[in-house]
């Protein structure tokens, strides 16, 4: 912005001349060519009557859009065209986007063909989401479809002239090389004569020719060996096989926009498959559901024939490419999102990665009295929960490297199933944990839910129910599909004798300061339990919380340095204040403003004005002859005081200013603010004050939002509690910049 300044002061009101975006355009042409000269960019410069014109033609130069603008590249291509980022990022050029854009055509026919767009994506019911169907009524209409949610993996299949076929994944790689080889010729006599293009949306399965069914993704076939839709061999136990269940683009002409019920037609017309065979290719059978009866009776049948789940879409919707959003009326039903299964298994072995940390966990069941390994985990739990669990598993012995599997291990298991290191026996702890089931005898995308230190290691779940997880996931999830209201666990209540309950103290109200505002009490102080600060939360007629959430207005702690007070410091999603800060309100009989000597941990500086007033007559915090000052009084006192900003000076100092400093020799820091990092040694303190002044820098003793630059003593370390928008230097710096080395 300040070369931006620079340079329209410079420009003469004579030399301003207009230039057409035509002009400015081809100006910018020549630059991507490397044709740009000094004369070029000069008259570019020199056309551009505002500051502000010669801001963004910098940033253009520069390629700063997007960042001057806080957008990404997709944002900006969809201002000019409402399906731009999906176009361009299917290698539709910018041109084309503009010309659609002027046309008011949503995609360009020609276009579409053997060009890479991702999918339209299905959204999910949320895990234990009691009341299904009527979810799915609500986004999806009285009326919907559902289909079979197929266990292989999803593909754009393109076919051009001449039979010519692409496969492209959800992801936009092209597999064409090793997928028509061994897929063309079993399905091209399937399409119609009549057919000249097409683009389908599809599944690729694998047919066991021996056991005559379909094998799921990662499965063992029946000659025992795990196959890959993307590089079968002639020579296996499996075929592949495709799944259609919508159409795209038929003979030149886009269907995005034409309604799912209307798009099924077509595909089941005869126009694009003359026939169909569930071992080559076919059309998916779609249900249209009426009544919650007949979705839980579909879903009910492909759970227990071991499916994958359904699939339930919205009858008008129209196809969004790269789109997962619940509107849509696109949602998958699987076992694992509605059943509520856990298993508490044995933490017996751990993968480390980098740095020692562990990359996974690996997990066992006890089976004829010895751990049996049943898969490894890696997601779940958060940082605090897994520093304390390695700090268990690791108590007095740390792990050992399983070059050899100790005796306690079951001898049923293959290589794939060992850690890099094992656990000592007398360490190890157990956890519960969610799957979406089990495959080949192993679990199934596990995630830790909880670390059950409360469970001793001989109380685990058995080898038997282990192997019923898979099935008791699917029975609970039917139970959840058929559920008209949310499935809650029987919990009895415990009741305390009324000799032996606490006397709730008469808390006396002292005015409604904090009315509605919800605020956390984490820890109480030497001298003050947590129950005394939130009886003074309720004293102000406000609302505490022991955890924080979405409408928490800020944290209480006395303890700083306590692990649930660290752990929320940590996440850095919220303020955190001193309980000095609720004592003084009490002293005071009001809620005082939050000083900076009462923060712990800052994340918006509108924290200071909380409680604050901006009214003439309430300027200054006085207190009645009967009560005394406090610290926290002063201190919210002298932050009233509003400190004159410095003023933008003046035009005549400002010539002098260039006069004096023509070469910008001691000026090359003016117009930053500069604050000095508390690990800065005195001396070095000093030395950066005398160098930062001396070369025109402002100085600022807190980090503020006008600060540019904060210095600390190695910028290539990391310190908490920095702003983003800082820029993090230091001594070598700032010689370096001043040319003193």
């Amino acid at each position: 912005m300040k070369l931006a300044e620079e340079v329209s002061m410079r420009n003469s009101a004579t030399a301003k001349r207009e230039l057409s975006l035509f002009h400015v355009n081809d100006s910018l042409c020549k630059i991507t060519e490397r044709e740009i000269s000094d004369a070029e960019l000069e008259k570019l410069l020199k056309a551009c009557t505002t500051m502000r014109e010669v801001y963004w033609l910098l940033q253009v130069l520069v390629r700063k859009i997007e960042r001057s603008l806080k957008v990404t590249s997709s944002s900006l291509v969809s201002w000019i065209h409402p399906n731009g980022a999906t176009l361009y990022q299917s290698g539709v050029s910018l041109r084309e986007i503009c010309n659609l854009a002027a046309e008011g055509k949503m995609t360009n026919n020609s276009s579409m063909l053997f060009r890479r767009f991702e999918p339209m994506l299905l959204s999910r019911i949320r895990h234990g989401t009691g009341d299904v169907y009527d979810k799915l009524v609500h986004f999806c209409g009285q009326e919907f479809y559902v289909e079979l949610k197929y266990d292989g993996e999803h593909f754009l299949l393109h076919r051009g002239t001449n039979c010519e076929m692409r496969y492209y994944s959800r992801v936009q790689n092209d597999f064409t090389n090793t997928i028509s080889p061994v897929l063309d010729h079993r399905i091209n006599p399937y399409f119609s004569p009549s057919l000249e293009s097409c683009i389908l949306d599809t599944e690729l399965l694998l047919w066991d020719i021996i056991d005559k069914k379909f094998v799921g993704h990662n499965t063992l076939a029946s000659d025992g060996r795990i196959y890959d839709v993307k590089a079968l061999r002639s020579d296996g136990a499996v075929e592949p096989s495709v799944a259609v269940f919508d159409i795209l683009f038929l003979n030149g002409k886009s269907l995005m926009d034409v309604p799912l019920s209307e798009r099924i037609a077509l595909l089941q017309s005869g126009n694009v498959l003359q026939k169909q065979d569930e071992t080559k290719i076919f059309v998916s059978k779609f249900t249209v559901v009426k009544t919650r009866e007949e979705f839980a009776s579909l879903y009910e049948e492909a759970v227990m024939n071991g499916q994958e789940g359904v699939v339930a879409k919205k009858m008008n919707s129209i196809y969004k490419t790269g789109v997962r959003q619940m509107a849509n009326g696109w949602f998958k039903v699987k076992p694992f999102h509605l059943g509520d299964e856990t298993l508490d298994l044995a933490v017996v072995g751990v993968d480390l990665g980098r740095n020692n940390k562990i990359s996974s966990y690996c997990l066992a069941t006890l089976r004829d009295g010895k751990f049996f390994m049943v898969g490894k985990v890696g997601t779940g739990l958060d940082d605090t929960t897994r520093s304390f669990l390695k700090s268990r598993l690791t108590r007095g012995h740390g792990f050992f490297k399983s070059d050899k599997v100790p005796n306690w291990i079951h001898n049923d298991y293959t290589t794939s199933d060992l850690p890099s290191h094992f656990v000592n026996q007398n360490n190890i702890q157990v956890v519960e944990i969610r799957a979406k089931g089990l495959r080949n005898g192993r679990l199934y995308a596990p995630t830790l839910r909880t670390y059950r230190d409360d469970k001793y290691v001989k109380d685990i779940d058995q080898y038997q129910a282990f192997l019923d997880f898979d099935k008791n996931l699917r029975l609970d999830s039917i139970k959840n599909a058929q559920s008209v209201t949310n499935t809650k666990r029987h919990t009895t209540n415990v009741h305390v004798l009324e000799q032996y309950q606490t006397k709730k103290a008469r808390i006396e109200e002292i005015n409604q300061d904090l009315k509605e505002k919800q605020i956390c009490i984490l820890r109480g102080t030497s001298s003050v339990t947590t129950q005394d600060l939130q009886a003074i939360i309720d004293s102000f007629g406000g609302i505490h919380v022991a955890n924080p959430g979405p409408k928490t207005l800020f944290v209480v702690t006395g303890e700083p340095k306590h692990v649930k007070s660290k752990s929320i410091i940590k996440s850095n999603k919220y303020n955190v204040v001193s309980a000095d800060w609720l004592i003084a309100c009490k002293h005071m009989g009001k809620v005082i403003p939050i000083t900076k000597k009462e923060t712990v941990h800052v994340v918006d500086d509108s924290l200071y004005s909380l409680f604050g007033d901006d009214k003439v007559s309430e300027n200054s915090i006085m207190l009645s002859n009967s009560t005394a000052y406090t610290v926290a009084s002063v201190s919210a006192l002298l932050d009233k005081i509003k400190v004159p900003k410095r003023k933008k000076p003046l035009a005549a100092e400002e010539a002098l200013r260039k006069q004096l400093f023509m070469d910008d020799k001691f000026n090359r820091f003016y117009g930053q603010t500069f604050y000095l990092h508390e690990n800065l040694t005195k001396i070095q303190k000093i030395y950066a004050q005398i160098l930062l002044r001396m070369h025109g820098a402002d100085l600022s003793t807190n980090k503020s939002s006008a600060v540019t630059h904060i210095v600390v003593p190695d910028r290539k370390k990391a310190y908490d509690n920095l702003l983003k928008k800082m820029a993090t230097v230091d001594i070598c710096w700032l010689e370096n910049t001043l040319d003193l080395l």
